[in-house]
């Protein structure tokens, strides 16, 4: 069964790999005033089977340059495979479809990601 790796790379480039050298990035692109060195993506757990089911959650969290959490500020989060990814956003711990979410009064967004196909995809 083909596993799916997560990795960060560090900064907001995490990369979640898939077993077997196919590789699947994340890219994320920030605007102002959202400060890319404040700002952080985590994404737990960091191996799971590409089995279609088991999600990985990727926690997004928006900042300033001073610090300080930016609610309020729009999260869009895309696959280059289109829908061969599936890609939620969490509202009251339920997954729900949609790539794109209003950051919370901390600055989170909490997306959810699966997928039961092996090869690349970069999301931006």
């Amino acid at each position: 069964m083909s596993r799916l790796l997560l990795l960060l790379l560090g900064g907001l480039l995490p990369s979640i790999v898939y077993a077997q050298t196919q590789k699947l990035n994340i890219t994320v692109t920030v605007g102002n005033p959202v400060d890319s060195d404040q700002s952080t993506v985590i994404a737990s757990p960091t191996v799971l089977p590409a089995d279609d089911q088991t999600t990985t959650q990727i926690t997004v969290t928006v900042q300033s340059s001073s610090g300080q959490p930016l609610p309020k500020t729009t999260v869009v989060l895309s696959s280059s495979r289109n829908s061969t990814d599936f890609i939620g956003h969490y509202v009251n711990g339920i997954l729900i479809a949609g790539n794109s979410a209003i950051s919370d009064p901390a600055g989170i967004v909490i997306f959810g990601s699966h997928s039961a196909a092996v090869g690349s995809a970069t999301y931006t």
